[in-house]
């Protein structure tokens, strides 16, 4: 590429906006070789539909995602839990951006697999909403066990179209049931 071509810089589909139909919208800026868009910081008056967009940080999508998830998800009671099936298809077209609400790792005892633990969710965020706490270890799915990443994607696949979910999880020290009614 020459120096005076212009270089196009394309958004990650995680970080762009959510439509309602599940996609992104399509947002590509034009930088020079080497640099960053000119004009879309904050005070540009050389490119205004830019300087809009980078004024408005990334972290609104992510929270307009939070907020879209936690809008499909009612407790019921203090295991049981309601999930709208649109919420649900939201998440899991979005692994991207929920990915980025919790951390997983895996989980071993006394040398064997024994499934996820969950860390660095905020205490208000979706992935909290539904019952899971900080330090949880997510053992089962629907009677999956998450021993490993094969089980992980056995299980995905399963419940994608589920109706209901059943987590196995150990909170605390403790074996319990969350159960989610997909609707």
């Amino acid at each position: 590429m020459s120096a005076l071509a212009p270089k196009t810089l394309e958004e990650s589909p995680s970080d762009q906006p959510i439509q309602a139909d599940g996609g992104f919208s399509s947002v590509v800026e034009i930088a020079p070789e080497g640099g960053t868009p000119e004009g879309t910081g904050p005070t540009s008056s050389r490119h205004p539909a830019a300087s809009a967009r980078y004024a408005s940080s990334r972290k609104p999508v992510r929270d307009t995602f939070e907020q879209a998830l936690d809008q499909g998800i009612r407790k019921l009671s203090e295991h049981r839990y309601e999930i709208k099936r649109s919420t649900l298809d939201l998440a899991l077209g979005n692994l991207g951006l929920l990915a980025r609400s919790v951390r997983v790792v895996p989980e071993v005892r006394d040398g064997k697999p024994l499934g996820f633990r969950l860390s660095a969710m905020t205490t208000d965020g979706p992935i909290a909403k539904l019952g899971l706490r900080n330090d949880d270890v997510l053992v089962s799915i629907n009677g999956f066990d998450l021993t490993t990443a094969e089980r992980v994607l056995d299980a995905y696949s399963k419940f994608k179209t589920a109706s209901h979910l059943v987590l196995g999880l150990v909170q605390e020290g403790r074996e319990i049931v969350q159960e989610y009614t997909i609707r």
